[in-house]
């Protein structure tokens, strides 16, 4: 979006924008123009902490949040983490691409500098994690299938399946392949996430910023 202008600072949080920030697993820079923050090495054992320091940077410096409120939330991010993929990942079902969780932290920063979600984030993010089951064994969930796979069905019962792409029907599915397309729940075949300006049929498939009235629209990450 051209013409953009720095977020005011903001009101004090609610809960749905915690939520919604988390949703989109939001790893954040400061709103200025300091130098990139480049976390080296990052591992198994480093990456929530990354994910989470990373985070705080950010409403620190965008948004006028009372501390006992983004304390408690950061946390819960840290232990939604640490519970989450990264559990996948010390079971041994699963792999943490170091490179590419580099790369993400980096690309949500910059989402960040001027404190409004505006920047696509799924290029750089893909893959972060991955796993070794391969097409029509079981899987929990996405993390725990070779690249590219889909998991489908109910966890933990899922199975890697191989997902339509774009222009392909998904409506067995419902899903489809990994790497910035979406299943119409209109049409039920995969197109391309809209950009921001375009349409959309509901929220979760911009790639970037939501869903909006019908249009993928930035907002500011203090709303």
């Amino acid at each position: 979006m051209n013409g953009r202008t720095r977020a005011p600072m903001c009101e004090r949080p609610t809960r749905g924008v915690f939520v919604a920030v988390l949703t989109v697993a939001l790893f954040v820079s400061a709103c200025s123009d300091a130098t990139p923050h480049h976390d080296a090495g990052i591992t198994v054992d480093t990456y929530c902490d990354a994910f989470s320091g990373a985070l705080r940077e950010g409403y620190e410096a965008c948004c006028d949040y009372p501390a006992d409120a983004l304390d408690e939330y950061i946390e819960f991010v840290r232990q939604d983490c640490e519970n989450g993929e990264i559990s996948s990942v010390r079971a041994g079902n699963s792999v943490l691409d170091s490179e590419v969780a580099e790369a993400c932290i980096e690309a949500y920063r910059r989402d960040f500098e001027d404190c409004i979600h505006d920047v696509p984030l799924g290029a750089e993010c893909r893959y972060r994690w991955y796993g070794f089951a391969g097409e029509g064994e079981s899987c929990r969930d996405v993390w725990y299938c070779e690249r590219g796979l889909g998991c489908v069905g109910t966890p933990p019962d899922g199975v890697c399946t191989v997902l339509p792409v774009d222009g392909e029907s998904c409506g067995e599915t419902a899903e489809c392949a990994p790497g910035g397309i979406y299943c119409s729940f209109e049409d039920w075949t995969c197109h391309q996430d809209p950009n921001i300006g375009e349409p959309c049929e509901r929220e979760g498939i911009c790639t970037a910023g939501e869903c909006i009235d019908g249009t993928c629209q930035a907002y500011s990450f203090c709303r």
